[in-house]
């Protein structure tokens, strides 16, 4: 059982530099102030047309969040109290998205999935306050051999990667905090029933504006899961939703910077990797991750790797915190002096050498 602290997020407290590798969002990059001046109360029905149009959907399936994590903890809840069993996460990942269905008592079915096998092994259920696990064909409600849930992000966190939808699942919760650095957002689509959720901290750089959605399947499964604030989470702030009404207004001119920014650092990124390689062997596509293997340099596991760049100025997350051992660290890109950071990262690994 995952212990349930966030590592990511206290690693990158205890370990900020100048030179910064680590953090993931636009913040500080775009300018706040002129969507808090004159904000007013509003009621979240506005900023719903907002993001119903931003993503071509009905604003009656969507639910207003304080961010992308209340909405990944309210949505599996909503799932596991709705007969979603079991799940499937690929690593390397972003650490809520891999810890909390575990934590919320769903069955990991990894293995099976990668030995190509189908939803028949069993099904947990708990009868009279104790769990019992039943061999009965059906592992999950289903009689077609799908799992239940499978979670991703898209863009990938860490990897930069577009990441594929899975066929043998009933249901899949994407987090598309990256995905409008890529693709418009109403041009995504899916095969299984989705869940798809966001936020303003990473495209928008809004770490104070608290705001995200859930985009559910269909008005009824939006209305249940708003239906649980008052017990796990509150009504999010009118005076929030008013200023991140306005940044949806501004989103055409926030996503034109973005966007370029982004893309010239990447740019810079792919020319000057010294003896880096993308993990897995794969480029990443344009959001503001990369995840690296550093191999060529040294033999370091990436903690004391991380600790050592740390030592140089340099901030940086290993890649054990996305779940996966090895030689890898994810670069982060948003940084308006990037290429400096990243020439003194490339200089401290060669200095191993």
């Amino acid at each position: 059982m995952y212990e349930p602290y966030f590592e990511t997020g206290r690693w990158i407290i205890s370990h900020r530099t100048k030179l910064d590798l680590s953090n993931s969002g636009l913040s500080g990059r775009i300018d706040l102030k002129k969507y808090f001046e004159n904000a007013t109360m509003m009621d979240e029905d506005y900023l719903k047309e907002e993001v119903a149009s931003l993503n071509n959907t009905d604003r009656k399936n969507i639910v207003i969040t304080h961010g992308a994590t209340e909405a990944l903890f309210m949505t599996i809840t909503f799932l596991r109290l709705n007969d979603h069993y079991t799940y499937h996460v690929r690593l390397p990942e972003y650490e809520p998205i891999f810890k909390l269905p575990e934590l919320l008592d769903l069955d990991n079915v990894g293995d099976m999935v990668a030995r190509g096998e189908v939803n028949k092994k069993y099904r947990k259920f708990e009868s009279n306050g104790k769990k019992m696990y039943v061999v009965d064909g059906n592992y999950g409600s289903k009689m077609d051999g799908r799992f239940d849930l499978l979670l991703y992000s898209n863009i990938n966190n860490p990897t930069g990667w577009f990441l594929e939808e899975m066929d043998n699942f009933r249901t899949t919760l994407v987090d598309e905090t990256f995905l409008q650095f890529y693709m418009d957002l109403d041009n995504v689509k899916y095969k299984n029933d989705a869940y798809r959720i966001n936020t303003y901290t990473k495209f928008y750089g809004g770490d104070e504006v608290r705001v995200g959605w859930i985009i559910a399947p269909t008005p009824e499964n939006a209305n249940k899961i708003n239906s649980m604030k008052g017990i796990f989470t509150e009504q999010v702030s009118r005076y929030n939703i008013s200023v991140a009404y306005r940044m949806l207004r501004d989103n055409d001119s926030i996503r034109e910077f973005a966007r370029y920014e982004m893309q010239k650092n990447l740019s810079y990124l792919r020319k000057n990797m010294g003896r880096l390689r993308f993990y897995g062997g794969r480029e990443p596509v344009l959001s503001t991750v990369t995840f690296v293997d550093y191999s060529s340099y040294s033999d370091m596991d990436s903690v004391s790797m991380a600790e050592y760049l740390h030592s140089k100025g340099i901030s940086i997350v290993p890649g054990k915190l996305f779940g996966v051992d090895g030689p890898y660290l994810r670069v982060c890109y948003t940084r308006e002096n990037f290429q400096e950071v990243f020439d003194a990262f490339i200089h401290a690994l060669e200095d191993l050498t």
